[in-house]
């Protein structure tokens, strides 16, 4: 749920970031702080016309466009209703008519209607545009339906204009610097101690790993996300057997914007305890178990 209580009134349009590929909604959102909606809206035909001739197939193609949104457009035959549908396609010539409409730009709608059940002869059409409020408008045509000589279908003009760049107000796109953790040791005591920089905002979250080269990740310890440049991580309890070899740290930022992505390791030095851990799978598990309980304590 949205918030709206705190932004102005006008329109907005939402969007969602995954992993640095935004998605956009079909429409804007509007915020008004009082609204009586007694406008219908606006509807327009473009198949059937009065006098439109078919022989199975029915074209019903057209635009609706209201200052809320359409919430549905009817088509009904002799009264009874056929087909419903919404408006969900793109007509340059419409969104250029109506600018200040929320919805123009997806204001088309064009589908065809099977009617080979229908007798051979004139019938009405009646196609209705209801707005969210409730306000409508309609248009009737006489149709026929034929054995042959069809009236042509409509088409609409491939949209040509160029690309527009969308700002994304709110998400940050600054460098958070370069990535690199800067040590990562084991005392005698069994604290780890691990430091890093570059780690980023809220927007960049670092995935920390164990392996036996730098560049290969063998067992994961976790993921982590960091408010500030540099961090200190303590975990206790934990040893490493000097015989278990070299056993490197690895650290990969991922950030809403991928172009910052980096990656990072250190080798995990360490002094022999007792009851040290022997295999890179405990290591990990080690520190996973104390860095969740760590995040934990810290809310």
């Amino acid at each position: 749920m949205w918030d709206s209580s705190a932004v102005a009134e006008g329109f907005y349009y939402p969007y969602l970031v995954v992993e640095g590929n935004t998605y956009y909604a079909d429409a804007p959102v509007r915020v008004l702080r009082s609204f009586n909606d007694s406008t219908p809206p606006i509807l327009g035909i473009n198949s059937p016309q009065s006098g439109y001739r078919f022989v199975n197939q029915m074209q019903v193609a057209g635009h609706a466009v209201d200052m809320t949104r359409v919430a549905t457009v009817e088509v009904m035959l002799d009264g009874a209703l056929i087909h419903t549908l919404r408006p969900n396609l793109f007509n340059k010539e419409v969104r250029d008519l109506y600018p200040a409409y929320p919805n123009a730009s997806s204001s088309l709608f064009n589908q065809f209607i099977d009617l080979s059940s229908v007798a051979i002869g004139v019938h009405t059409v009646r196609i209705v545009a209801y707005d969210a409020a409730g306000n409508s408008t309609e248009q009737s045509f006489a149709v026929e339906k034929v054995a042959g000589d069809a009236t042509a279908d409509v088409t609409f003009a491939v949209p040509n204009d160029p690309a527009i760049t969308v700002p994304l107000s709110g998400v940050t796109t600054s460098d958070p610097g370069r990535f690199r953790l800067t040590k990562a040791s084991v005392s005698k005591k069994g604290e780890l101690l691990i430091s890093m920089v570059g780690a980023g905002s809220g927007l960049c979250s670092v995935a920390l790993s164990v392996g036996k080269t730098p560049k290969v990740s063998s067992h994961t310890v976790d993921s982590y996300l960091f408010s500030s440049a540099k961090v200190n991580l303590t975990a206790k309890k934990i040893g490493i057997d000097p015989k278990a070899g070299k056993i490197y740290l690895l650290g990969a930022r991922t950030c809403s914007n991928t172009q910052y992505n980096s990656s990072s390791a250190v080798l995990l030095r360490y002094q022999t305890r007792k009851g040290a851990l022997k295999t890179r799978k405990a290591v990990a598990a080690a520190l996973k178990k104390r860095f969740v309980a760590m995040r934990a304590s810290r809310g």
